[in-house]
């Protein structure tokens, strides 16, 4: 019994002597044994930035290629050729490149307004040899896309404004005479005439006036400053384009100027939602659609298709107008690279219009 108590009382005194050293921090396990001494590491465990670099650099590339991919595929504009489905039934004839000039010199108001020089598209094209090879380019599909008796009238139109119709309809112009044809230029979008501020002529008197029977056919046509190409602007705005297309004065118009002319090449108000361009394509022999770039989808190129099909007078092909091969030479690819050689000033003349 004695021995009993003692063991209590010397287990007791060993319990309290730990809890004062425990509460003054000087607790230490008299059980322990030291194994083996703690080394410290070479290099952190984490984090393990080459794997995990690797890792995020993976799956950013997977991300944005697949953004790539969604975009592209969900993107449904005409921006190039193979925009253009091959069921449309709908030929490819060219692309037109983007050309700031344009823009600068569409508006003659804005031109005085900022101290600009009237300087007509003729000059501007002039001096720049990658379009005036571009225009030579859809001049030749044209050209080589039917007969030449069943190409004479040639009609430009868009889908919907702002596509640049009367831009190409002017350059396409300028090129046919280039080539020692008689042609006239004729301003059909009667709607709103712009064709005069690009070549820098009167509108005073114009197709609309020859239509109400105001001038004759001769008063109606005017020469083209730097070019033999000869031009009926549109005149003052009608009240009733429509009617005045279908009348018998505007064939009269045409039959007069195949006398005279060899190619006429008429510029016509946007289809989508006038007819206008429906009632000449009556008249004309051959019809071309202009589609800005990234600007109209490919189910209103189907729209319009389908409109001239319905009057029996398709259309014999698309230009691409406004292709910025520099913001977007991946889609241009050839094309870009095309420009940049013959940019390069290397001996290489550069051709002009008669290209």
């Amino acid at each position: 019994l004695d021995y009993i108590q003692q063991e209590m009382k010397d287990r007791t005194s060993k319990i309290l002597t730990n809890l004062k050293a425990n509460l003054e921090g000087e607790f230490a396990v008299t059980n322990m044994k030291v194994l083996q001494e703690a080394s410290p590491p070479s290099r952190p465990s984490e984090p393990n930035r080459p794997s995990k670099v690797f890792f995020f650099t993976l799956l950013g590339f997977f991300l944005s290629s697949s953004l790539v991919v969604v975009s592209e595929f969900s993107n449904q504009r005409v921006r190039i050729e193979k925009d253009i489905p091959m069921s449309y039934g709908l030929p490819f004839l060219g692309y037109i490149p983007f050309s700031s000039e344009f823009h600068k010199n569409k508006d003659k108001k804005h031109r005085k307004s900022v101290g600009h020089n009237n300087v007509s598209l003729v000059q501007s094209v002039s001096e720049n040899p990658i379009l005036a090879d571009a225009i030579a380019n859809v001049r030749t599909h044209i050209l080589f896309s039917m007969p030449y008796e069943k190409s004479k009238v040639i009609m430009l139109t868009s889908a919907i404004p702002n596509e640049g119709k009367t831009t190409v309809a002017t350059l396409l112009a300028i090129s046919l005479a280039s080539m020692g044809r008689k042609i006239l230029l004729v301003d059909a979008d009667i709607r709103r005439p712009t064709l005069h501020t690009y070549l820098d002529v009167p509108n005073a008197k114009g197709l609309t006036d020859f239509l109400i029977g105001n001038i004759s056919f001769e008063e109606a046509v005017i020469a083209i400053p730097g070019t033999s190409a000869k031009v009926t602007t549109g005149g003052q705005p009608s009240p009733n384009p429509t009617e005045l297309l279908a009348s018998e004065r505007f064939k009269e118009f045409l039959e007069k100027a195949l006398l005279e002319y060899d190619r006429i090449v008429i510029d016509v108000a946007p289809v989508l939602y006038i007819p206008d361009g429906l009632i000449v394509a009556k008249h004309v022999h051959s019809g071309v659609l202009i589609c800005g770039s990234g600007m109209i989808d490919k189910k209103a190129v189907k729209v319009v298709k389908s409109k001239f099909d319905a009057v029996g007078h398709s259309l014999i092909g698309v230009i691409i107008n406004r292709a910025d091969y520099a913001k977007e030479g991946y889609r241009y690819k050839y094309l870009y690279a095309y420009r940049n050689y013959y940019s390069e000033k290397k001996g290489v003349e550069s051709s002009g219009l008669k290209t």
